[in-house]
């Protein structure tokens, strides 16, 4: 293929993987992996790639151990100056150098549930639900932990950061908090009940509203 137009396979071994994220930066382009250590899936890696942009040819491939199987991350990788950071199930996060590939700081919660919600970044702050009930902002530079708030479920979609909030969903409930402290501003229902209501898609913001898809429809509210 000529050097616009390529397909890379980052993994070439015998049991199945996929990519479920890439974030671009001048000349790279950096994806989430998982790949299966085994056939069943029991035992599966989490893996960073990066590529040349125009080739696709690899440049470092940062892979760690998680503690399950199956699809161990997800989400495109956040991107802030010379650190692409990820998170995979169970809620660790993990901030590698974009230049070299090697690991600059770790976050590891003390995780019960999974979690589906990728790293979201805003404003020099990680965002990350971390599988014990609690969401976490973290500093993006070293990983300190800024703040924790509860959060008495398990993600079932990306996290939506907005300037004053953080909206995180499980299946048919929404919870609203504070993006500067982490307390709970609110806990909201899905319209149709906790029966018959399942979210959809992670939650989009725009001009004051929180648009978000569901089960049969799409349901729109005003930020609190």
């Amino acid at each position: 293929m000529s050097a616009d137009h390529w397909s890379v396979d980052p993994v070439r071994f015998p049991f199945r993987s996929g990519a479920v994220g890439v974030a671009v930066s001048g000349d790279t382009v950096f994806a989430t992996v998982w790949y299966f250590v085994d056939r069943l899936g029991l035992k599966a890696d989490a893996w960073l790639v990066a590529l040349d942009r125009r080739t696709g040819r690899e440049l470092w491939k940062f892979v760690t151990k998680t503690p399950t199987g199956g699809v161990v991350t997800t989400g495109a990788p956040a991107l802030f100056r010379n650190l692409a950071i990820f998170s995979i199930i169970g809620g660790s996060v993990f901030a590698v150098d974009r230049t070299t590939g090697q690991l600059v700081w770790r976050f590891t919660s003390q995780p019960r549930l999974g979690t589906s919600a990728g790293a979201e970044l805003y404003g020099g702050v990680i965002y990350q639900d971390g599988g014990d009930s609690h969401i976490y902002a973290l500093r993006a530079t070293d990983g300190s932990v800024l703040w924790k708030g509860p959060f008495e479920a398990q993600t079932g979609s990306d996290l939506l950061v907005t300037e004053r909030r953080i909206y995180a969903t499980n299946v048919s409930n929404m919870f609203i908090l504070d993006r500067a402290s982490g307390r709970r501003v609110a806990m909201l229902e899905h319209p149709k009940g906790p029966i018959n209501g399942v979210f959809g898609s992670a939650a989009a913001y725009a001009n004051g509203q929180v648009f978000l898809t569901m089960f049969n429809g799409a349901w729109s509210f005003d930020e609190p």
